[in-house]
């Protein structure tokens, strides 16, 4: 069903101690059912899970094998500063029903600055990104993963390295999104030429 990470948990949610069977990036933390990495002091190698009763759709990004990075990509490969690039991210739906990706926002912030986490609290309809793209009826069925292409998207002013946080399903139609603690997005760190 929905990983909904940590923090408050309806009551007739459970709780389950597994192995992590996916690609974990090498940072401490808890991960979600969908595999998602969550921060918290400590280490350990089980995840805990939260389920709910009704399946959702939760979009998020896929791990590059050995990397704590996403599957995203800048074109060109290093931009110039105050120019365009076009932004290519893999969107993976790790719930349980389809899903549309609706609103895709992107933020771009110095490296130092990137913090790719939401919660339900911050996730929906925010107004700080550097772009929006509307994929219209684009639809993730549960389980499956599609690439989108954004273009025209603002590079940062200054040269030097960047974070690029994507963020589907801005608007959250779909409702798991509004339930999920500390949900990583895809991100990156690309440089910016002068």
């Amino acid at each position: 069903m929905l990983g909904m990470g940590r923090g408050a948990r309806p009551p007739s949610a459970r709780t389950t101690a597994i192995k992590a069977s996916w690609q974990v990036p090498d940072i401490p933390g808890e991960v979600t059912e969908a595999g998602i990495p969550e921060p918290r002091m400590g280490n350990n190698d089980l995840a805990t899970c939260y389920t709910t009763e009704k399946a959702g759709a939760l979009l998020g990004g896929l791990l590059q094998k050995g990397q704590i990075y996403y599957t995203v990509k800048t074109s060109p490969n290093k931009p110039k500063a105050n120019t365009t690039m076009t932004v290519k991210v893999n969107i993976f739906n790790a719930g349980g029903a389809d899903g549309f990706v609706g609103r895709v926002d992107i933020f771009t912030t110095p490296l130092a600055a990137v913090f790719p986490f939401f919660s339900p609290d911050d996730r929906c309809d925010r107004t700080d990104f550097s772009y929006s793209f509307n994929t219209t009826n684009l639809v993730i069925k549960a389980g499956k993963s599609k690439t989108v292409t954004i273009k025209d998207v603002p590079v940062p002013s200054k040269a030097g390295w960047s974070g690029l946080v994507v963020l589907p399903d801005a608007g959250c139609a779909n409702e798991a999104e509004k339930t999920l603690v500390w949900q990583a997005m895809p991100f990156i760190r690309f440089e910016v030429a002068p």
